[in-house]
């Protein structure tokens, strides 16, 4: 307990010193942490698009749509039943498995939930939550969704005008209403009829290279479209699962006829080599920059406890000739790193809310930094050391 209390005063004497090394291990668990949950992340993301182009193609939108033609189409309610058509086409048929991947944010009011919630905006008496409104039974098949509570949305339940509005919600928000709790925004009321596991999510590869948590996320069935703009936004993310190609060609033809939006399709395992290139180039950056910071932070350990060592070996001296052995000095310049690293782990934790990688980065970085302390000690006799009084 002494040696641990010696090793206190020593951070605090060289108290900008250790300040600068926290800092250290505190970016070097950041990084290391970022690094190995992109590499998960990318092996995931190769799982996930096996398995979801493993039985037919996903073919997505991709929008070439111009502002000039959104100026012209958007704001004009004479386009209305173009639109309607579009989506009729699309998502109207009787074998349709079409979904969408727009997502938007809704205030809700802030009375309906926990005033601590993470991940999410509070602004007065409103909170924002992420919503995806067009979260069909397809989307529920090509995200894998799986329920702790309540159900999914039934067939008859798709673009309701019934009030309440049911809606399925994250594992996060389940701090904050239960099955069957009511809640508002603005107008509109809903209920929730169902509440997923914790990680539930899905990927875009069509928008981004990650993967989407639903823990803090609302689901909507297919709300009631009013205008252009509902349309255009339940298009843009809109994907079909299909053998089809030829049906695929035909719905773009219609769509063009239209000539309010332009829109081509792709086949979304034909955009995985590309995404995955971007993921290997992002994870190669992210790892060469911990390499680089690991090193620094290896050397500047390492030479803070040569520079300890130097000044303080008469100290150290003197302790060993009071009754202290090699072994406690040596516990007492470990324990330096410990309590550094100890405490740049619950910074860590408290922002990522995890901490298996940072313990297995500070079991790494104390194997190699206690190498130094251990042979210099070890090997210093001690009249050699009484003989170095600074």
């Amino acid at each position: 307990m002494k040696q641990i209390q010696f090793a206190l005063e020593d951070l605090w004497k060289r108290k900008w010193l250790s300040l600068l090394l926290w800092l250290q291990c505190i970016l070097l668990l950041f990084i290391a942490n970022f690094v190995i949950e992109n590499i998960k992340d990318l092996s995931n993301m190769k799982q996930e698009v096996n398995r979801l182009t493993k039985s037919e193609p996903i073919y997505y939108f991709y929008d070439l749509t111009t502002e000039k033609q959104l100026d012209q189409t958007l704001n004009q309610p004479k386009h209305l039943d173009d639109y309607k058509a579009i989506y009729k086409k699309i998502y109207e048929k009787k074998d349709s498995r079409a979904f969408s991947l727009y997502t938007t944010t809704y205030p809700f009011d802030l009375q309906y939930f926990e005033p601590n919630l993470r991940d999410v905006i509070v602004e007065g008496h409103q909170v924002y939550i992420d919503v995806l409104p067009f979260a069909n039974a397809s989307f529920y098949d090509f995200a894998q969704l799986k329920l702790s509570q309540g159900r999914y949305f039934h067939q008859d339940e798709i673009q309701t005008t019934k009030q309440p509005i049911p809606v399925v919600i994250g594992s996060g928000l389940a701090a904050s209403l239960q099955v069957d709790s009511e809640f508002t925004s603005d107008e509109e009321h809903y209920r929730v009829i169902g509440i997923l596991e914790e990680n539930m999510s899905y990927i875009n590869l069509a928008a981004s290279k990650d993967f989407i948590s639903l823990d803090y996320a609302i689901l909507l069935p297919t709300p009631v479209l009013e205008d252009n703009t509902d349309y255009y936004a339940l298009l843009s993310g809109t994907m079909i699962p299909t053998s089809n190609e030829q049906g695929i060609r035909d719905t773009m033809a219609f769509i063009q006829n239209q000539g309010h939006v332009s829109f081509v399709y792709r086949d979304l395992s034909k955009q995985m080599p590309y995404v995955m290139e971007d993921k290997k180039k992002w994870i190669q950056m992210q790892l060469m920059l911990t390499i680089l910071i690991s090193i620094f932070t290896l050397i500047s350990i390492t030479v803070s406890y040569l520079q300890f060592i130097r000044k303080y070996t008469f100290e150290l001296g003197v302790h060993i000739l009071t009754g202290a052995t090699k072994n406690q000095i040596i516990f007492r310049l470990c324990s330096q790193l410990i309590i550094l690293f100890a405490l740049a782990n619950s910074v860590v934790f408290m922002i990522l809310h995890r901490f298996q990688i940072s313990i297995m980065m500070t079991v790494i970085s104390c194997m190699i930094l206690w190498i130094v302390p251990i042979i210099r000690i070890r090997k210093m006799k001690i009249d050699q050391m009484l003989r170095r009084k600074s």
